[in-house]
C-alpha cells in the first residue's frame, strides 16, 4: 500500500509529464501553415505576417478563437 508521500510523488510526476508533453516546440521550423489564415509560412514561423499574429492574439485574448 502506497503512503501519502508516494501518492504525492506520482501526482507531481503526472503533472510534469503532462507539461512536458504539451510544451510548445522552440524550433521555428515546426510550423508549415499560418496559425491564423492557414497560408504557408516563411521558414516555418507560426504566422505568415504581423497582421495575422496580431489578429490571432487579439481573438485568443477575448476567447473568440479556439485554435
Amino acid at each position: 500500500m502506497a503512503d501519502i508521500a508516494d501518492e504525492a510523488n506520482e501526482c507531481v510526476q503526472r503533472a510534469m509529464d503532462s507539461a512536458l508533453n504539451n510544451k510548445i516546440p522552440e524550433n521555428a521550423s515546426y510550423y508549415q501553415l499560418c496559425r491564423y489564415c492557414k497560408e504557408p509560412t516563411p521558414d516555418g514561423y507560426p504566422f505568415c505576417n504581423d497582421k495575422c499574429c496580431n489578429d490571432f492574439e487579439r481573438l485568443n485574448k477575448y476567447g473568440a478563437n479556439n485554435a
